[in-house]
């Protein structure tokens, strides 16, 4: 967990100080913009949680490919349920 929270506090350390406009900008068509890659990363954690908590809660725990999540050199489609939305955010970091 320690590492989780140090990959974090370095990603937050990059953000901040950004304007709104800057985090809400799309680099291209099909690229998310930075406030869209941390809402997904977001959501992402909050359903990777939520899946090991339903899985702890029945006594089974699947196997699951969690190595690909962190592969930055294989792009996948993020499945719907994590993928951001289009609208403008302002962003408070603190």
């Amino acid at each position: 967990m320690k590492i989780n929270e140090e990959a974090r506090e370095e990603l937050l350390n990059e953000v901040t100080g950004l304007s709104d406009e800057e985090i809400n900008r799309n680099p291209s068509g099909d690229e998310w913009s930075i406030r869209q890659v941390l809402e997904h990363l977001y959501v992402f954690e909050l359903e990777v949680i939520k899946s090991v908590q339903e899985e702890l809660d029945k006594g089974v725990v699947k196997e699951r490919p969690i190595h690909l999540a962190v592969n930055r050199d294989i792009k996948v489609e993020a499945p719907s349920n994590v993928k951001p939305s289009e609208t403008f955010a302002t962003f408070f970091a603190n």
